[in-house]
């Protein structure tokens, strides 16, 4: 009994040292994972935010911005481009980093967005809109979105606001609770572009040539006017006449002028009135609202 007494009490001592050393291994091997993942959120985080002040987190916002845009028209009458790496219609001109157009397959065939990703705090309202006035002259496009980084916007900077026909708005590529800024102004952006649409048919521009034909010769008959009004007692009834005339082919004009704007649908709108009085959501707008609601199961 002894012996075999002896004998478990050295297996349970051996199995208990082997269980320690065992539990002592795996303490070890948690502690070094676990410091492994923490030095790698550290690096991760350190990325991220040497990110943000390079050129390289400029570029990575907005190809996150061409993926929203593309995403959120997949399936419209749009051809949506990348842009930013090729020139447009100005030499050596690569403003706009991405157009969205209308394909034959809708009503505003040709009318154009473009959009512009900065992650840039040097960027106020004024400078946002001078860039989108460049970029829309650069890539043909009737209205353009500014989209800032949240993490960069400065202070002032609107939270969503529509200038003319410009739209400036703030994205965080990282919070989805932004997303519907994002997505409210590529849809208000697309409204503002079949306000207006480009000449392209045939017969449009001939009419417009007629118009401008009808517009100098109705120069040259005042040049004429001037001419008899030297001799206005000698050319009295000429003068007459030509005043008849000139308002027959100026009645004409008008009703071709008008016919004309109907069917290029063209809107006469004053982008620089609409620009002066931009309507504008404040950094702050969205946080006010949602204050001033009822808390959950409070009542209405």
């Amino acid at each position: 009994m002894a012996i075999m007494k002896q004998t478990l009490t050295t297996l349970l001592n051996e199995h208990s040292r082997s269980q320690i050393e065992t539990l002592k291994q795996q303490q070890e091997r948690q502690e070094h994972f676990e410091k492994d993942v923490r030095e790698a959120l550290v690096r991760l985080e350190a990325k991220r935010n040497w990110d943000q002040k390079t050129p390289r987190g400029g570029l990575e916002f907005e190809d996150a911005v061409v993926e929203f845009v593309t995403a959120a028209l997949r399936g419209a009458p749009c051809l949506v481009e990348a842009t930013g790496n090729t020139p447009g219609l100005r030499t050596r001109c690569k403003a706009g980093d991405l157009v969205a157009r209308f394909t034959v397959e809708s009503a505003f065939d040709g009318a154009g967005v473009v959009f512009e990703a900065k992650r840039d705090a040097s960027y106020t309202a004024q400078k946002a809109l001078e860039e989108l006035d460049t970029a829309r002259a650069n890539r043909d496009a009737i209205a353009g979105v500014f989209v800032m980084a949240k993490s960069h916007a400065p202070d002032g900077f609107p939270r969503f606001g529509r200038y003319g026909s410009n739209v400036l708005v703030i994205w965080d590529d990282t919070d989805t609770s932004t997303d519907p800024y994002l997505h409210a102004a590529v849809l208000l952006g697309l409204g503002l572009a079949t306000r207006r649409k480009r000449a392209r048919d045939q017969g449009d521009i001939e009419a417009l040539r007629d118009i401008e034909g009808r517009i100098e010769d109705e120069l040259r008959r005042l040049e004429k006017m001037e001419k008899h009004n030297e001799g206005i007692r000698k050319n009295s009834d000429g003068i007459a006449d030509e005043i008849r005339r000139a308002q027959r082919q100026l009645d004409l004009l008008l009703r071709k002028a008008r016919s004309t704007l109907a069917a290029l649908n063209i809107e006469l709108d004053d982008e620089a009135a609409e620009r002066s009085t931009p309507i504008a959501f404040s950094a702050e707008s969205l946080s006010q609202v949602l204050a001033a609601l009822p808390a959950n199961g409070e009542a209405a």
